[in-house]
Parts: C-alpha cells; sequence; structure tokens
C-alpha cells in the first residue's frame, strides 16, 4: 500500500512537472511571438520612417533644383539684352555680344515661345543634338 501510494504520488509529481514544463515552454513561445512581433513592427516602422525621409529629401531637392532654375532664367533675362529673331537670324552682322551658338539666349520670352513652341524650361530640360536641331529648324543655327 505504501508503495502504491508513493508510485501514485510519483506519478501525480511526474504530471504536475510535464504540466509545468508545458506551460513554461508555452509561455516561452508566446514570448518569443511577442518579440518578433514587436521587432517586426519597429522594423516597418523605422522602413516607413525612412521612405518618408527620403521622399522629403527628393522633395526638397526638386524644389531646390526649381529655385534654382527660376533663379538662373531670371538672371540670364536681367543679363541679355533681347534681340527680334530678324536680327538673330542673320549670320552676319550679328550685334558683338550676341554668340552665334546661343542666339536662342538672346530671344525674348514671348519670341522664344512663339519660336520653338515651348518655354525655356522644356527647351533646357532637352538633349543637345535635339536642340541643335530645332535652332537649325527655326534659323537659329
Amino acid at each position: 500500500k505504501l508503495k502504491a501510494e508513493k508510485e501514485a504520488e510519483g506519478k501525480l509529481n511526474a504530471e504536475k512537472e510535464a504540466e509545468e514544463k508545458a506551460k513554461a515552454e508555452k509561455e516561452a513561445e508566446e514570448k518569443l511571438k511577442a518579440e518578433t512581433e514587436a521587432e517586426g513592427k519597429l522594423k516597418a516602422e523605422k522602413e516607413a520612417e525612412e521612405k518618408l525621409k527620403a521622399e522629403k529629401e527628393a522633395e526638397e531637392k526638386l524644389k531646390a533644383e526649381t529655385e534654382a532654375e527660376d533663379k538662373a532664367s531670371v538672371m540670364s533675362e536681367c543679363r541679355r539684352p533681347s534681340f527680334d529673331v530678324s536680327v538673330l537670324k542673320q549670320n552676319s552682322d550679328l550685334p558683338p555680344e550676341v554668340k552665334p551658338h546661343s542666339k536662342e539666349d538672346y530671344l525674348s520670352d514671348s519670341d522664344f515661345e512663339a519660336v520653338f513652341k515651348m518655354d525655356r524650361a522644356a527647351f533646357s530640360s532637352l538633349p543637345a543634338w535635339k536642340k541643335t536641331n530645332l535652332k537649325k529648324q527655326v534659323g537659329l543655327f
């Protein structure tokens, strides 16, 4: 009887230990899962912050470039005199301040748009070969 009680008590202890072990393993798994989820959230938040930062930097860069282009356009207009299209189409007898390879710079904005059918910013963004072809077409090359 004593032996049976000890065996029963041993089984109970073993079952209790197994339950405690299972409970501890389950808690460890839940803790690991929670930590993994937290790390994932932190990583996602960090990526979102980096993306936002990159977008903001790109926006600031574009704004700075646009401002620089606008300033350059205004400054070039202030420094250079404007001439009539007919004067600039001449290859001889050009005014001395006109550089023959950049006659388009001496057109007023309205004449420029009338001749090239685009504004200066659009023209300046074209590749060099295309600018040359357009200048040839309109007689300013």
